[in-house]
Formats: structure tokens, C-alpha cells, sequence
């Protein structure tokens, strides 16, 4: 199968990321999408990360009437830091047969470089980049190693979860940011 690799802190996972999933899905006819959250963030401060049993909570509710999306555990479990490229090989040794592509942000495609062992990642998995609001990506498209990467472009999705979390915190609408059915497990955590 074509498998899609959505991978994140999601903290908490909201409606943008839904809607760059289903996205990559059709655009690419991908088979699945599988939703894969972290434990330990390499790039970002745990400070304010939500337990991972909770987000895993949301991220299955979440997603539990989208049938092309899978919640997928296997980042979940580390104590220490998990690369891109080690989650890619222990996906590729478990499931062999699937055919897989990383999604990122177009505005993450600059950073390649500074990721752990960048050039075997570029090598060995197809990275899909999707457009950003912030994104100027008419330079990115420039790049060297730009020619190894899909670019896909949707609609702007401003959306953040750290917009969420404040919003949260300062007890506003968090409406048409979150799926419904976890908006109030959304207000009850991160409260």
C-alpha cells in the first residue's frame, strides 16, 4: 500500500491537520494515511506537551468517522528523542511492503539539512510538502534537493495548536478549529 506519514506533537491535533491528510490523501491516491504523534519532539520544547495518552485520546476520536486515516503508535513510545529517519527505517524493516511518504509543511523543506542524517531521509522516503501560509515558495522550489520533494499545494489552513492552547487558556471559541466531537475533551485538557 501508499501509505502517508503525518507525524507530530499534535498538541492537539485540529482541523488543518485533518484537512492536509484527507488532501495528500487524494491528491496523491494514496492508499492511508497513518496520523503517527510523538513522544519526545527533537525540535521542540516539551514544557507544554500534553500528556501522550491524552493527545492519543483526541487524535482517535478525532478521527474515528475518517476511515482513511489510522492512528499510528509507532513514535509513541520512545523516552528519548525519535528522528524522522529512524521512524522511517523501523517502518520500512515492520511493514516492507508499504510504499511510504513523509508529509511536512513547504516551510519546514529549508530546514531539511539541520534533521538527523537529512540526505539518507531525502533518499529513502518520499517527502511531500504542503504548502503554508507563511510559506515563500518560490524560493524553497529553488533549493538543491527541492527536485526530490512533492510539492502540493491547498488551500491555507491558518490553524495552529498553539493558537488553540491560548485560546483555550483565555477561555475563547475554539469552534471550527477542532472536530466537534473533541472540541469539549480539547477545553477539559488544555484548560
Amino acid at each position: 500500500m501508499r501509505i502517508g506519514i503525518l507525524g507530530g506533537s499534535f498538541n492537539p491535533i485540529h482541523n488543518g491537520h485533518i484537512q492536509i491528510a484527507l488532501a495528500v490523501k487524494e491528491k496523491l491516491c494514496l492508499d492511508k494515511i497513518w496520523i503517527i504523534p510523538t513522544g519526545q519532539h527533537p525540535l521542540k520544547h516539551q514544557d507544554d506537551l500534553l500528556d501522550a495518552t491524552l493527545r492519543v485520546k483526541l487524535i482517535q476520536k478525532a478521527i474515528e468517522h475518517l476511515p482513511d486515516l489510522e492512528l499510528s503508535l509507532a513514535d509513541l513510545n520512545s523516552t528519548k528523542p525519535c528522528y524522522t529517519d529512524e521512524l522511517i527505517e523501523k517502518l520500512q524493516i515492520e511493514f516492507p511492503e508499504h510504499i511510504y511518504y513523509f508529509i511536512i509543511g513547504a516551510d519546514n523543506v529549508p530546514q531539511l539539512p539541520q534533521w538527523h542524517n537529512w540526505k539518507w531521509l531525502i533518499d529513502n522516503v518520499q517527502i511531500v510538502a504542503v504548502n503554508r501560509p507563511d510559506s515563500a515558495l518560490e524560493e524553497i522550489v529553488k533549493l538543491d534537493y527541492a527536485s526530490k520533494i512533492i510539492f502540493i499545494s491547498i488551500p491555507p489552513i491558518p490553524i495552529s495548536s498553539t493558537e488553540i492552547r491560548c485560546r483555550v487558556k483565555e477561555d475563547k471559541s475554539i469552534t471550527k478549529l477542532v472536530p466537534l466531537n473533541i472540541e469539549k475533551d480539547v477545553k477539559e485538557y488544555y484548560s
